[in-house]
């Protein structure tokens, strides 16, 4: 969420710091995205876990332009991480 609320000059670094962070399928997305035409630009306090399932689990994250629900799926490979498969400013975030 850090990453992809700050909006540096150049799109390619937006790029690359926010896609390492997602699937695959999402980074496609976010390659299309303005981080110009993101409202938020800093996230504040903690994240909250709203969602969890088998396959993915969704925590909303509060930044300076409102709540923000981020659907994380495990990671790919052998990291046992996360990585981001959605974002959705607003929906199924509770403030």
């Amino acid at each position: 969420m850090t990453a992809w609320a700050h909006h540096p000059a150049d799109w390619r670094e937006w790029y690359g710091s926010t896609a390492r962070y997602a699937t695959d399928q999402y980074a496609q997305l976010l390659a299309t995205v303005d981080p110009r035409t993101i409202s938020a630009t800093r996230v504040l306090g903690r994240l909250r876990l709203t969602d969890t399932g088998t396959a993915h689990t969704e925590v909303a994250v509060r930044t300076d332009a409102g709540m923000v629900s981020v659907v994380l799926v495990p990671a790919t490979g052998n990291s046992g991480g996360w990585q981001v498969q959605d974002l959705r400013p607003g929906a199924q975030a509770v403030d």
